[in-house]
């Protein structure tokens, strides 16, 4: 029988994930006290999450505008559900650099650009049949 050393006192297992102290002030913001008013901002932030993530791969339907509504409206009513948001594998880090007014990442920019030049030249010239379309894109 193998003996184990306590956990410290004060030591959770579930634990949040360990953020950036820039965000600990936005993570602190202040809260609504009205119950209702904040499991109607839990249930906008979980629809805006649910819109942004079918925007992922839909290109009609913008992203980060519900991410960030999303965030909105779990930093008034739950700190629990932003602070799962922030530290998401998926999305995480891409919502901390827009809070920590840090923006898009250079490399994703020049991606961004080559992606969507790619895509024009691919349509204007493989897949366009009319001469002047082609030159008008």
């Amino acid at each position: 029988m193998s003996y184990t050393d306590p956990e410290p006192e004060g030591s959770e297992k579930n634990a949040p994930a360990p953020v950036d102290p820039a965000l600990e002030a936005y993570l602190q913001r202040k809260k609504i006290k009205s119950r209702p008013l904040r499991w109607l901002l839990i249930g906008c932030g979980c629809i805006t999450l649910g819109l942004g993530l079918v925007g992922i791969p839909l290109p009609v339907l913008p992203t980060t505008p519900f991410l960030l509504l999303s965030a909105w409206c779990f930093g008034r009513s739950s700190e629990r559900l932003l602070r799962w948001l922030l530290t998401n594998r998926m999305f995480g880090e891409y919502l901390r650099n827009y809070v920590e007014d840090r923006g898009i990442p250079r490399r994703v920019k020049v991606y961004i650009l080559l992606l969507l030049w790619g895509t024009i030249l691919f349509s204007a010239f493989v897949k366009i049949d009319l001469w002047w379309l082609r030159i008008l894109l």
